[in-house]
């Protein structure tokens, strides 16, 4: 069942202690029943400007101080970059499937010259390798996989928490505006065009789904919860990943 913190700071490490005796409960069954352990991946599904980015880095970080069989990896540019060189795509072309406007990308796949066509495929072509990519990394294990709709590709695979980052808007703004040293006018706007391309993206390659609260394990707003607090909180649901999640 999907877990939704609705809770201050202050009652976080509350929950988490919870859910971790939950979460040991299950693995002790599991043993019981002799089942081999999963392999544990975790998608970050984030609204622009909602830090869903510097969560997944830091949720590897800690992730890595534990012990671990091998390390955990953060799929973010880094997807990008795979998929150009796995399958010979233009790397800018990979990287705005998701956030770019509709009209730039089919204008990109549009305007090249036939000997180039290997090195751009259309729109549906390209989501097919990321979706490709993004199944073999959540089988694989250890990696915390950013956007381009990991929490539909891998939602029906064994060991994925599926975490969704959200902030009032005011905040996303602010946290733009900061990032990239314009002003809130300025972030404002770049804010509201990723949120109308990222809304195309998932109309396109996913018309029957909706990134509603059931899809994923957990909620965070980051406009209450700082990311050491969102962080601590999801570490004992990647160790103790209940068989069905």
């Amino acid at each position: 069942m999907p877990i939704d913190f609705s809770y201050s700071s202050g009652d976080l490490h509350v929950a988490a202690a919870v859910l971790r005796t939950a979460l040991e409960q299950n693995a002790r069954e599991r043993e019981e029943r002799h089942e081999s352990p999963l392999h544990r991946f975790v998608t970050v599904s984030r609204q622009a400007g909602a830090a869903g980015r510097s969560f997944a880095r830091q949720l590897v970080e800690r992730l890595n101080v534990l012990p671990h069989e091998r390390l955990w990896s953060c799929w973010d540019q880094e997807l990008v970059e795979k998929v150009s060189k796995d399958h010979d795509i233009e790397a800018s072309i990979v990287a705005q499937l998701e956030d770019a406007p509709h009209n730039w990308l089919e204008e990109v796949l549009e305007n090249v010259s036939a000997s180039a066509s290997r090195r751009h495929p259309d729109e549906f072509k390209v989501y097919r390798r990321v979706a490709m990519t993004v199944q073999a990394l959540a089988e694989a294990g250890n990696a915390v996989i950013v956007g381009r709709g990991g929490v539909f590709l891998t939602g029906g695979m064994p060991g994925g928490i599926h975490v969704r980052i959200v902030a009032p808007l005011a905040r996303r703004v602010e946290n733009v505006a900061e990032r990239e040293g314009v002003a809130l006018k300025v972030a404002a706007s770049k804010v509201a065009l990723i949120e109308k391309s990222r809304d195309t993206f998932y109309k396109r390659h996913w018309p029957d789904r909706l990134l509603t609260p059931e899809e994923f394990t957990v909620t965070f707003n980051s406009g209450r919860l700082s990311i050491a607090e969102m962080v601590q909180a999801v570490l004992p649901m990647v160790q103790r990943v209940p068989a069905h999640v």
